[in-house]
């Protein structure tokens, strides 16, 4: 899963990086600028899910999704500015 950084605080050469990959290798580009609540990153579990098909054991999709919504809503609140007093 790649994440790259937005044109409007980058060069944008992440962006370019991101789709060239994705398109040589298994990967999904997640949107950073629509990652306000976290969907986008589920979706890109649930993309990548069939590429664990196999010789390896797929996890249940429901702890993807759960696991997936953790991680999402922890890197959201990390992303988010703290105001000076917080704590």
């Amino acid at each position: 899963m790649l994440i790259p950084l937005p044109a409007s605080v980058s060069r944008g050469d992440q962006l370019e990086n991101a789709k060239a990959y994705a398109g040589r290798a298994t990967c999904v580009v997640v949107d950073d600028e629509e990652m306000a609540d976290g969907t986008p990153l589920l979706r890109a579990c649930e993309q990548l899910l069939p590429a664990l098909g196999g010789a390896r054991r797929c996890p249940d999709p429901e702890a993807v999704r759960r696991t997936a919504r953790d991680i999402a809503t922890r890197t959201i609140a990390l992303a988010r500015p703290r105001g000076r007093h917080a704590r």
